[in-house]
């Protein structure tokens, strides 16, 4: 178990970065120091979810955010509704989050591995 003020700082890094990630409302980001490894972990295990481990918080974050790749398709569809594509460098499970926006293509794609 941490020190209190791991724990008090933990707790405050998870609001921050729920609002940053934007996972607040339909998903949970678990941030956890583990001897001198910090995790940011989506999802309820690391076999389902998405994870990144760094030495320092930002390193966890970078790690955790440099597995997402996105891309603005922009279909020959007369809707913009789904010209952003988001997913998981190297993930072979295939799932796709697409929306309007990078960030709502973002949504998707965690709101589909919470499902899973």
């Amino acid at each position: 178990m941490a020190p209190p003020e791991i724990m008090s700082q933990l707790v405050a890094l998870a609001a921050v970065s729920r609002q940053a990630f934007g996972v607040a409302r339909h998903g949970y980001l678990n941030l956890s120091l583990d001897g001198n490894q910090w995790c940011v972990l989506f999802g309820s295990n690391l076999h389902d979810g998405v994870a990144g481990f760094g030495n320092t918080f930002n390193e966890a974050v970078a790690a955790f955010q440099a597995q997402f790749e996105t891309a603005n398709d922009r279909p020959p569809i007369p809707t913009t509704g789904w010209d952003w594509s988001a997913w998981i460098d190297g993930s072979e499970d295939g799932k796709v989050g697409r929306g309007a926006t990078e960030d709502h293509a973002m949504r998707d794609l965690l709101q589909q591995i919470e499902d899973a």
